[in-house]
């Protein structure tokens, strides 16, 4: 939804609705300058207003996967990045992910039935995702997330 500012002799300006309230701040017609350049700063303020919102959405995460499982997991994916196949009780390496906000989204494949979940990643650079299959019919599974240090190794 956005919403129109129309001023008599100039463009026509559209910036989201809560944006709105900022444009008439500095579109007011003052002795200090002249209104179309208070109005291109006020367009540039809610131009980087929005950049900076959805830079901060996303981040890069290292992630590995622990199986604690009695399955084999073929095809991992988490956050789109393939992780490839990890045996049963084994733990893979960590591999950078770019998180949009702080949940990923994870799906693999163990005895043949697919599987897909979501699982939140937040406070820390490295984590490792312990995961048990609690019953595969149903795609339940046992998804502890464990804060790794933040020095490699």
């Amino acid at each position: 939804m956005e919403l129109r500012i129309v001023a008599p002799g100039r463009n026509r300006l559209r910036v989201p609705r809560a944006a709105a309230s900022l444009v008439p701040l500095f579109c007011t017609n003052t002795a200090m300058a002249a209104p179309q350049d208070k109005c291109r700063s006020a367009r540039l303020l809610v131009f980087a207003f929005v950049l900076l919102a959805l830079s901060a959405c996303t981040s890069v995460t290292e992630i590995r996967i622990h199986n604690a499982s009695k399955l084999d997991f073929a095809d991992i994916e988490v956050a789109g990045e393939s992780y490839g196949e990890l045996a049963a009780g084994a733990t893979g390496e960590y591999r950078r992910v770019t998180l949009r906000g702080r949940y990923a989204a994870l799906s693999f494949t163990a005895d043949g039935t697919r599987v897909t979940g979501q699982t939140l990643s937040f406070g820390a650079p490295r984590f490792t995702w312990r995961i048990d299959v609690v019953d595969l019919a149903k795609g339940w599974l046992d998804i502890e997330i464990v804060r790794d240090r933040d020095e490699p190794g």
